[in-house]
């Protein structure tokens, strides 16, 4: 496996893929989807953390794509539904999410990614601030990342072990 890259993306390299058959394979999208989910629940607790919290918009916006998996259209219609009820933002998502965190195998038609986005359109703001500096930055994607990062290989290895001694 490949160290995380970067702020803004977390890859995982997994060299002997073809090697694996379909029980293997199972295992890791598993944990790979987990993974995401345990990013997407940190972030959410995050934003509460960082005192971010004021629709609910934004902690309602994060969600998470995989191959088990695709939460962003709740999280689209749930950001826009809080962002309208208050009238303090406009509630228009942004089309692709602001920063992806991406537990992600090079094999990418193969079901092996995930993502978790952030589809609220003032997300990038909170995370990283404004140029101007009228708000200053409430990280709460990259430190959730960053969090499960050096769990990421436990969590694979528990769902391929689980996968493996069911049939794998």
């Amino acid at each position: 496996m490949t160290p995380i890259q970067g702020t803004r993306t977390v890859r995982v390299k997994l060299d002997e893929f073809n090697l694996l058959g379909p029980g293997a394979r199972r295992g890791i999208i598993l944990g790979i989807t987990e993974a995401a989910f345990a990013i997407e629940q940190r972030a959410k607790y995050g934003v509460v953390e960082q005192d971010a919290v004021d629709t609910g918009a934004l902690m309602n916006s994060i969600y998470t794509q995989s191959a088990l998996s695709d939460g962003r259209d709740a999280a689209v219609a749930a950001a826009a539904m809080a962002s309208t009820t208050k009238g303090k933002h406009s509630g228009k998502p942004h089309d692709e999410p602001f920063t992806d965190h991406l537990a992600e195998e090079e094999h990418k038609g193969e079901g092996l990614t995930a993502k978790v986005g952030v589809a609220a359109e003032y997300g990038i703001y909170i995370e990283d601030g404004t140029p101007s500096g009228s708000v200053t930055p409430r990280p709460f994607l990259g430190p959730a990342a960053e969090s499960v990062r050096g769990k990421l290989a436990s969590i694979v290895g528990k769902q391929l072990r689980i996968a493996l001694k069911w049939g794998g």
